[in-house]
């Protein structure tokens, strides 16, 4: 690993905030919502930040609003944090070099690697992919796995040893898999991070066999109760992480799980009600969240989280 990656490796610890973008009410991009959503995240103690597939909603961006998207994350963090992009699932080789050497030019500091597993290649043609893609890469890279398409040990041991790659998020099991890919990790002899695709409590239980670095949907409404909640987690107060667990996390997952895609229209619905977006707007397929906005998320978020930001 070079010292440049080392550098940056040595930062990704602790909770991510997923980026959801904020939309107008014409359903274009809210360049200035989002960006300002990001310096109250950072003015408020997030150090990491990362783009995706889910979230990020690259089911509705094109690839013009995905690298716009990009560049001014990367200006607007300006070295305050963390920034993982990510290439688009379906994009070929030569897209994601491409969009890589962007990525390093906007000064992101990692990016993620996302497969298109729809035609379940085959563990020899996962790898080549993820060698070619990662070929002379300026920055370091993640690999990604999503279910039900689980990366093979084998796979993972070769990503492992591409010098390129410092870890992979993990979106195919929060909990048994992940352990496994965490031994993986440890007998690899090398700090190879595995990370978690959105729950605190995934991290607290990944914690026990190594696990650092995890996103959070709780640090995107209340960036100092997640930090509140890792801390806790790392100096072993086990009881009071699970309190906040059981008050900020479960409601808003439950709630989000509820209906297909809710919890994303819930994230745009909190930020608006907060003042942090001008519109709750999505797109489609989404649906939008209507009537009284602050009765209903007081319903999954603790209602003294939903005040305005000042």
């Amino acid at each position: 690993m070079s010292d440049m990656f080392k550098e940056t490796h040595n930062k990704m610890t602790g909770p991510i905030v997923p980026v959801i973008p904020a939309f107008g009410e014409d359903g274009s991009l809210d360049l200035e919502s989002t960006c300002g959503w990001i310096n109250w995240l950072i003015d408020n103690g997030m150090r990491s930040f990362w783009t995706t597939g889910g979230t990020t909603h690259y089911f509705c961006l094109t690839d013009d609003e995905i690298y716009t998207l990009t560049k001014a994350i990367a200006e607007c963090i300006d070295g305050r944090a963390v920034f993982i992009a990510s290439i688009n699932w379906h994009w070929p080789v030569h897209k994601a070099r491409d969009f890589i050497a962007f990525a390093h030019e906007c000064g992101v500091d990692v990016v993620k690697v996302m497969l298109d597993y729809r035609f379940n290649p085959t563990d020899e043609n996962i790898v080549k992919c993820y060698r070619e893609i990662a070929k002379d890469s300026p920055i370091p890279l993640l690999a990604y796995t999503l279910a039900p398409n689980k990366l093979s040990y084998d796979v993972v041991r070769q990503l492992m040893a591409m010098p390129q790659y410092v870890g992979m998020k993990n979106d195919a099991d929060d909990y048994y898999m992940n352990c496994q890919y965490l031994k993986e990790a440890r007998e690899f002899g090398q700090d190879f991070l595995i990370v978690t695709g959105g729950t605190i409590s995934s991290f607290l239980h990944g914690h026990n066999f190594g696990q650092k670095y995890y996103a959070d949907v709780v640090a995107m409404y209340s960036p100092k109760k997640s930090l509140e909640c890792y801390e806790h987690i790392m100096n072993g107060n086990i009881e009071a992480a699970v309190k906040i667990i059981k008050e900020y996390e479960e409601p808003i997952m439950r709630a989000g799980l509820a209906r297909p895609m809710g919890h994303w229209t819930l994230y745009h619905t909190i930020l608006k009600v907060k003042g942090l977006f001008k519109s709750n707007n999505v797109r489609y397929p989404q649906t939008r969240i209507t009537g009284d906005l602050k009765a209903q998320m007081s319903e999954c978020v603790p209602e003294r989280d939903l005040d305005v930001v000042k």
